[in-house]
């Protein structure tokens, strides 16, 4: 498969990916005739914002969940301006397909053909694989990685992560207590604040990092 012009191209996380979108897709050594010819397209953006490459989650319509199986790569107008929060946000195509993209390092631009699509504040639904953790949207990991980096970045299911086996927030202990067959103790907090998310390495390979800062270590209810 080669790269369209179009600005958005799906690849499985972990491929490799070219940042001058004309390379053939990895492996594929005889569909190079497939884009040589392609006029070249530039992405016009306003001032103090320029074209950038980033990886994103499509949003799914049912269930309100994010497909984090397969990395979305954009081509948006971005300026190098940090939040603190939120941790993503989202773009919109014409279409209506709904990507969620990292925002913590980044300020959105006006990107032609597509528009914003979240609030401010607003946080990204959880992973598809994550299930009904519980009531509060912070009872899901903030991610847009694959399941697998996902759960190797959060640590789920160790006995010191605040991530369970499935990815969701442990109970917090009640009084020093929990329910039968949980036991309490200290969590590592930097987990709770640790967010995964899909980018681009050096080598044009599309990879899992993650942002996050210190947080306090929690008493929760592990399995005994």
């Amino acid at each position: 498969m080669s790269i369209s012009w179009v600005r958005i191209a799906r690849y499985s996380l972990g491929l490799c990916f070219s940042v001058l979108l004309a390379a053939p897709a990895c492996g594929d050594s005889d569909s190079g005739t497939e884009t040589k010819d392609q006029p070249l397209v530039v992405l016009e953006c306003e001032e103090g914002f320029l074209p950038t490459i980033t990886v994103g989650a499509r949003q799914l319509a049912e269930g309100d969940c994010i497909d984090t199986e397969e990395a979305i790569v954009l081509e948006l107008c971005v300026g190098q301006k940090g939040f603190d929060k939120p941790t993503f946000a989202c773009v919109q195509t014409e279409a209506g397909e709904r990507y969620w993209v990292r925002n913590h390092d980044q300020l959105r631009g006006v990107t032609p053909g597509f528009s914003p699509c979240s609030e401010p504040d607003e946080s990204p639904p959880p992973p598809w694989f994550v299930g009904n953790c519980g009531p509060s949207r912070y009872d899901f990991p903030f991610s847009n990685c694959s399941q697998e980096q996902t759960e190797l970045r959060l640590r789920c299911g160790e006995s010191d992560s605040v991530w369970d086996e499935n990815c969701c927030r442990r109970p917090f202990c009640e009084n020093g207590a929990c329910e039968a067959g949980f036991v309490c103790r200290p969590l590592d907090g930097t987990g709770y604040s640790t967010f995964p998310y899909a980018t681009i390495d050096a080598e044009g390979a599309i990879v899992c990092d993650f942002w996050g800062y210190q947080s306090a270590s929690d008493d929760g209810c592990v399995p005994e």
